[in-house]
């Protein structure tokens, strides 16, 4: 699924090889980690609770799921596993969707 789809928003597959009984696949590093792993790192000053509570960068990240999910939907596939450990965010704010193993291509029947 990482082969065939090309979208800015979704996590690109560099390259691939099998060693031994391992498969690897190379893909950019995405140095913030996943969205769960940022939610749980980050506290409010005030309240102390942990997660995200700017309004505007939560609206950012699911505007750029939902344009990875349109692309995914358009080309007749289906991810089947959103959820915050599966979108990925570098540094420089880039949101990444990921995890394609339970993916599903749609067939017109």
């Amino acid at each position: 699924m990482m082969l065939t789809s090309k979208h800015p928003n979704l996590v690109r597959e560099l390259a691939t090889f099998i060693d031994c009984n391992f498969m690897w696949i190379v893909m950019n590093i995405l140095d913030a980690g996943s969205l769960a792993d940022v939610m749980t790192q980050l506290k409010d000053p005030v309240t102390k609770q942990k997660g995200i509570n700017d309004e505007v960068l939560i609206a950012t990240i699911i505007k750029e799921t939902m344009k990875a999910l349109s692309y995914f939907h358009t080309n007749g596939k289906v991810h089947r596993d959103i959820k915050a450990g599966n979108i990925l965010l570098d540094m420089q704010g880039n949101v990444y969707l990921s995890d394609f193993g339970v993916s599903a291509s749609l067939k017109k029947g």
